[in-house]
């Protein structure tokens, strides 16, 4: 599997300007899709594509989704091209508009029967934006659920830290919310690509998301000074903290400078794994930056909702429920159930075990005979 056959796209004007953003230093060239040629003109690191030129003559859709999507939809060519080798597809963009939310669902419609897993990115409007933009996301998020797509929601406000610095300049707040989206997105490409000590293989990475469904949550997390490993794990911890229980699979990176410890290495994953269910599956990858860097950066992906080894679907639930591992016993004891009175009723499980066998022989104890 080839590295670039990762694609990322950005859709709309906030979708385009994060993906370019995160091409900044970067050996990879996003694409950015917009109504708008004039957004897109002052883009830097991405291939542009306008569409919609016909029913929007080069400029914003005024909101509206649905045209945003027709004219999506009958660019068939452009989006192809995006598709054509494509392996994995992430897809971001601003939820509460027209272009960005259309434009998304149309290239996840079409990824989806090219049978492309997709991951697409929402970033959910600020508080003050009002009531018509959360209706608009709320549209947007209904159709994304659709499309088959695993997505994560990102509010804008929680991105940009305006509740915990409610004195922080809009400038700044936006800069702070592409930069955080922008690592986060490029976290997978780049562990698979510029992996430092430890490499997740992209087969892996897709093959994760191919078992995942639904809503999926997103974190990222960074830390200067001595402590910043424990720091780094501690700030996404609490971030995700109603996340973490209910995790059946998890993609982790960890980024940093020549001076990234192996220590440190095992010192966030050490807090991370302390908060999921046991059993969670966990991949994670190293970036080392080949330079010295004061900053560790650790990002996550968290899927809830996950289809195990043996094709059952394990979704976990709130306060621990039902880890990975548990799901695969109780489906492999299920197939090996004694006939008798039990047939044909649910057997009673309980931490991945079936109850309805008795204890000695779920968990394999022999018992000498008694003379």
């Amino acid at each position: 599997m080839k590295y670039d056959s990762f694609k990322i796209v950005g859709t709309g004007g906030a979708g385009s300007r994060i993906v370019d953003a995160a091409a900044e230093n970067s050996d990879f060239i996003p694409y950015a899709i917009d109504t708008d040629l004039h957004a897109l003109s002052s883009l830097k690191c991405s291939e542009t594509i306008c569409i919609g030129s016909n029913r929007f003559s080069g400029i914003g859709t005024n909101g509206d989704m649905a045209s945003a999507q027709m004219a999506a939809d009958e660019d068939t060519e452009a989006l192809a091209r995006i598709i054509s080798d494509a392996s994995l597809l992430f897809i971001v963009f601003g939820l509460g508009g027209g272009a960005g939310s259309g434009i998304a669902v149309s290239l996840a419609n079409a990824a989806h029967k090219a049978s492309i897993p997709t991951v697409i990115f929402g970033l959910s409007p600020f508080s003050f934006e009002g009531v018509e933009r959360d209706r608009r996301a709320s549209k947007a998020i209904y159709a994304v659920q659709k499309t088959g797509a695993v997505y994560a929601i990102c509010p804008n406000d929680e991105l940009c830290g305006t509740e915990s610095n409610p004195t922080i300049k809009f400038s700044e707040a936006m800069n702070i919310a592409g930069r955080k989206m922008a690592e986060g997105i490029s976290m997978l490409r780049n562990i698979a690509m510029h992996p430092g000590y430890i490499r997740i293989d992209p087969a892996a990475i897709v093959s994760t998301v191919k078992k995942s469904s639904g809503q999926f949550f997103f974190g990222t997390a960074s830390a200067y000074g001595a402590d910043r490993a424990n720091e780094a794990a501690q700030n996404l911890k609490k971030g995700l903290s109603a996340a973490l229980p209910q995790t059946g699979a998890a993609l982790i990176g960890i980024c940093g400078g020549d001076d990234l410890r192996l220590s440190e290495i095992a010192t966030v994953m050490a807090g991370i794994t302390s908060a999921v269910s046991h059993g969670t599956e966990i991949k994670m990858g190293t970036v080392v930056s080949g330079k010295e860097n004061t900053q560790i950066t650790v990002s996550a992906m968290l899927f809830r909702s996950w289809k195990d080894s043996l094709g059952g679907i394990a979704e976990c639930q709130e306060g621990g429920g039902t880890t990975i591992d548990a799901a695969a016993r109780s489906a492999h004891a299920a197939q090996h159930m004694i006939p008798g009175r039990f047939n044909g009723t649910r057997s009673a499980v309980a931490g991945g075990e079936q109850l309805d066998i008795p204890t000695y022989i779920r968990r394999g104890i022999h018992i000498d005979s008694v003379r």
